[in-house]
């Protein structure tokens, strides 16, 4: 499929590795949060969780954090850079149909493993001065997807960087990786309510149990999947109530 090797990307160089992984994710970015902004938010398509007013300058806000974070991964492209200079980390560049789908399924599900991990232990009280810089989005918008402080953004972009020490994938296995995490981090941040009449463990009620999440932080901590909170029972609707017996 793809005519290149791994000497061909040591070939680049750090700086150029770094830029193009910047703007690859600066690309992602703003691919998705423009279009789910304009849908969502300015548009009358679907119903919102929370209907509240953004706070002031809170657009504006999100997205200069989110460019810092999205300096982070830039960041963490330089021990990539490394790994796989090195030989500790490596990509296949062959394509199987087969093996794509496993490894895609995998990369989903490691990565709501990875999230949930991070942002529980962010949520913990030494840390959660770091993560203040997310809840600043008390109503999330799609802008909020990135918006954290850089020493989340090291720890969330790492989610790539790790799974390789143990695993060499296939190029478009990993790279549907930051496409499905950036597509579903966006419509999690939309704080739209795609099922009204499900409760909160609902699969699709991913937005509004986020959306939640933001307006009272104690529970709710999954990415797209609502399991892991489930097993550990930190869902809930923020009044106490597990998310299986609530509405909204």
């Amino acid at each position: 499929m793809l005519d290149i090797t791994i000497e061909q990307i040591i070939s680049l160089g750090r700086l150029n590795f770094f830029l193009i992984t910047v703007g690859y994710f600066v690309f992602l970015y703003f691919a998705f949060t423009l279009p789910a902004y304009y849908f969502f938010t300015k548009g009358k398509h679907f119903q919102l969780f929370q209907k509240k007013d953004f706070r002031p300058n809170q657009i504006k806000t999100e997205i200069q954090r989110s460019m810092v974070s999205i300096l982070m991964f830039g960041i963490l492209a330089f021990p990539m850079y490394e790994g796989l200079r090195l030989g500790i980390l490596n990509i296949k560049f062959e394509f199987n149909w087969l093996i794509f789908i496993w490894e895609s399924i995998a990369l989903f599900l490691w990565n709501e493993i990875h999230f949930y991990v991070v942002h529980r232990t962010f949520h913990f009280k030494i840390f959660y001065k770091y993560h203040a810089d997310h809840h600043y989005s008390n109503v999330p918008s799609p802008f909020s997807a990135y918006s954290f402080h850089w020493s989340e953004g090291i720890l969330l972009g790492a989610v790539m960087p790790i799974i390789m020490l143990f695993h060499d994938f296939q190029f478009y296995a990993l790279m549907t990786l930051p496409v499905m995490s950036i597509m579903m981090n966006v419509l999690g941040h939309s704080n739209v309510d795609f099922n009204p009449d499900q409760s909160m463990n609902h699969l699709m009620s991913f937005s509004k149990r986020h959306s939640q999440h933001h307006k009272i932080p104690h529970s709710n901590y999954g990415f797209f999947l609502p399991y892991f909170d489930i097993l550990f029972k930190t869902d809930g609707d923020g009044t106490g109530n597990h998310g299986k017996n609530s509405k909204t």
